[in-house]
């Protein structure tokens, strides 16, 4: 016997008498609501998040904050069907949250590009709640269920972007609820 503790990782390779041994598999188990990090270490606590860069790209701890890189001439759309997008990725069991993000650099009114936070299921069920950039700055919540993404909330232009701008989400059993605000 053993005890999975918040975030376990079990190795096992399986023999029977007469047979090869098997090759190393390996599960992960999960349990327990967001962890606070204020990445005021020196490198991403790997211990608590996981980074997803599937088109390219890098995320870094520096002076108190995650920086996340997109290299130019790949897409990183974090829209169906792909979720290209680079991600530091915190994983959790299926419980109630309320996380928060403060967002403290400016999108330009560029084709494209967005930040903020996404909560994800799997790659074809998520939601995103983002300020985001295409012919003007917006604000919205986008939920896709099945690879289909549907609008829930937006404010397009956002005119009143501060920087720093604060995202939370606040799950409670199937409800979700979006804030945001310049104060934290």
């Amino acid at each position: 016997p053993f005890t999975i503790s918040a975030s376990t990782t079990v190795k096992a390779i399986a023999t029977a008498s007469g047979f090869a041994q098997s090759s190393v598999g390996s599960a992960s188990y999960t349990s327990g609501a967001p962890v606070s990090d204020e990445f005021t270490g020196t490198s991403l606590n790997t211990a608590v998040w996981q980074v997803a860069t599937p088109a390219g790209g890098s995320v870094a701890v520096s002076n108190g904050e995650l920086v996340l890189t997109v290299p130019g001439g790949s897409n990183h759309d974090p829209f169906v069907p792909a979720l290209d997008a680079i991600q530091a990725i915190q994983p959790i069991s299926n419980v109630n949250f309320d996380v928060a993000v403060k967002i403290d650099s400016t999108l330009a009114v560029h084709p494209y590009s967005g930040q903020g936070l996404m909560v994800e299921g799997d790659a074809k069920n998520y939601i995103r709640f983002e300020v985001s950039a295409g012919s003007t700055v917006n604000l919205g919540v986008n939920t896709i269920t099945g690879g289909v993404q549907s609008s829930k909330f937006l404010i397009s232009p956002f005119s009143s972007y501060p920087v720093p701008t604060y995202l939370r989400l606040a799950r409670v059993g199937n409800s979700y609820t979006a804030y945001w605000g310049s104060d934290g």
